[in-house]
């Protein structure tokens, strides 16, 4: 079952990729615009579901999985220093606007994926979660998501295997059990390794 669900995710992954990629090619990118917009809208009551099933850039990633996995956790700097993150919104922002005001043809959509892929081999995958411009977006109305990803019990065996695959690094296995919903990317890689079954997508509890 939880093989079905990671195969899915990844061809529901796939699919917006080449929707992405054929949207630019036909002058389009606009349209993409929208979805954008849809899944802000939403955040705040299921979370960061553009994260977890539509980001080109995730996909991209997970499609280069088997090259990255080694560079995954090579470097956490800067995971806690919160002016990273908004320094590269800031970044991003400015080269938005100076990208539009040039007419350049490549769209940031497909920009930050070759972007990705540096900052990952270069400090880690966590921490390019970590600076998304978007992801930074979609992590603050994620705080208040209805919805998220969350521990059933505090009981457990502590095997570790979620803190593990979280790519965001925002899975703690400690003296208390936590999912940070700001950084989680909704991925379903903690549901899917718990051997317990003691990770669920759910709302919130009160």
């Amino acid at each position: 079952m939880k093989k079905n669900e990671n195969k899915k995710r990844t061809l529901l992954g796939i699919f917006f990729l080449l929707l992405l990629i054929v949207l630019w090619l036909t002058g389009l990118i606009k349209v993409w615009m929208i979805i954008m917009i849809l899944a802000i809208a939403v955040t705040p009551l299921w979370g960061r579901l553009y994260c977890g099933f539509i980001c080109p850039v995730a996909t991209s990633l997970n499609l280069a999985s088997l090259l990255l996995d080694k560079k995954r956790n090579k470097n956490k700097i800067g995971l806690n220093s919160k002016w990273v993150k908004y320094l590269a919104l800031l970044i991003f922002i400015a080269g938005f606007v100076a990208i539009n005001k040039t007419q350049f043809f490549v769209p940031v959509f497909i920009l930050l994926i070759p972007l990705a892929f540096i900052v990952v081999f270069l400090f880690g995958e966590a921490f390019w979660h970590r600076i998304c411009p978007f992801g930074t977006i979609f992590g603050f109305l994620a705080r208040f998501s209805k919805y998220r990803y969350d521990f059933l019990s505090q009981t457990c065996s502590r095997c570790g295997l979620c803190e593990k695959n979280c790519k965001a690094a925002c899975l703690t296995v400690g003296d208390t059990l936590n999912i940070d919903a700001q950084e989680c990317l909704y991925c379903g890689k903690c549901e899917q390794v718990c051997p317990e079954n003691n990770i669920i997508y759910g709302k919130q509890k009160a």
